[in-house]
């Protein structure tokens, strides 16, 4: 594994998740290739989430950096367990999801016309 420069938090942030790739390498093998999630079934509750349903403790505690001007950009959002919440409290959520079963779930809770063109991102409701 090469070293990373990190004197910024971007690089730090990179290090870090390249060691845990190393790692979960070195442990399990390599990723299998393709969509881990394309075989999961329809009402998975990976797949399925209620943006309404009670906010656990680390969803209250994100929410309570948010403000109604926000955009929020969720990383790996999946189907949404974390953003469509947050979306009923700003402006906008981007969720950047490279698998595509997992993005085709948030999809439909979208405002028409807000789907993103890209396959790696949808925005959600908000």
């Amino acid at each position: 594994m090469a070293l990373r420069d990190i004197s910024t938090a971007a690089g730090y942030y990179a290090a870090r998740v390249n060691a845990v790739l190393a790692q979960r390498t070195r442990l399990r093998g390599p990723q299998p290739p393709g969509d881990l999630f394309a075989g999961l079934r329809p009402d998975s509750s990976l797949l399925r989430v209620d943006p309404h349903r009670p906010l656990n403790k680390n969803l209250e505690i994100i929410a309570s950096y948010i403000v109604p001007d926000d955009v929020v950009v969720d990383v790996g959002g999946g189907g949404g367990r974390v953003s469509l919440p947050m979306a009923l409290r700003c402006r906008e959520v981007i969720n950047v999801e490279p698998s595509a079963a997992m993005g085709r779930e948030a999809l439909p809770l979208t405002r028409p016309g807000q789907e993103s063109s890209t396959p790696a991102s949808s925005k959600a409701i908000g």
